[in-house]
């Protein structure tokens, strides 16, 4: 027997089946240009053009990540992730496609047992979110507090408030939140009546969750 799917469930799996095409085909793409970027240290280049080339390699290789299938699952494999590096990689890939002036502010490292896959959307989500509020004339301060027990990441605008510009999925904040519970970590927004939003991000550390 044939089942003919039709109205909306017909409509959604549709959608469903060109969705993967589209991500199988983007991934080519960015295999293509992820090879095409591998730079070997034998090479004889300027360094303003080998600097260049490695940001365009680190942008590729975040659009792998972003391409690759997810499950339903909150998070994925756990590893140990330097935070401060995490963050710095998110600021530049971000600075790259935004016109906001992203201020970093960031010392020492520490680790955390997370989906790194999943921790680098959440803090590229707030960091996107941030630099469309702040526009081409604002500020996005990126501060990373290494504590003695989490890294702290804050990132701060000069925009017009949260909730005041359009959502690009509709999906970002829960991205962040999941990505934060993955690791036991949590979430705070602060935004008043006039502009400016703040947003930290709260992550244990790996040698907090040993020691509890």
């Amino acid at each position: 027997m044939v089942v003919h799917r039709s109205g909306v469930e017909g409509e959604v799996h549709q959608v469903g089946r060109e969705l993967t095409q589209l991500r199988h085909d983007m991934r080519q793409y960015v295999a293509a240009g992820t090879l095409l970027t591998h730079l070997t240290d034998g090479e004889v280049l300027d360094p303003e053009v080998r600097t260049r080339i490695e940001s365009l390699r680190q942008i590729f290789l975040r659009m792998d990540e972003l391409t690759r299938p997810t499950s339903a699952e909150p998070v994925g494999p756990t590893w140990l992730v330097d935070v401060v590096q995490l963050v710095e990689e998110c600021v530049s890939f971000i600075s790259v496609s935004h016109p906001a002036r992203l201020e970093l502010t960031s010392a020492g490292s520490v680790a955390a047992l997370c989906d790194p896959v999943m921790l680098r959307r959440a803090v590229i989500n707030v960091l996107d979110n941030a630099s469309r509020a702040a526009g081409s004339s604002g500020t996005v301060q990126v501060r990373v507090h290494v504590l003695p027990t989490e890294a702290l990441v804050e990132v701060s605008d000069d925009g017009d408030g949260f909730g005041r510009i359009p959502s690009v999925s509709g999906q970002g904040m829960s991205i962040v939140d999941r990505a934060l519970r993955g690791c036991q970590g949590r979430l705070e927004i602060s935004s008043g009546p006039g502009p400016g939003t703040t947003v930290r991000m709260h992550i244990p550390s790996a040698k907090n969750k040993v020691s509890s």
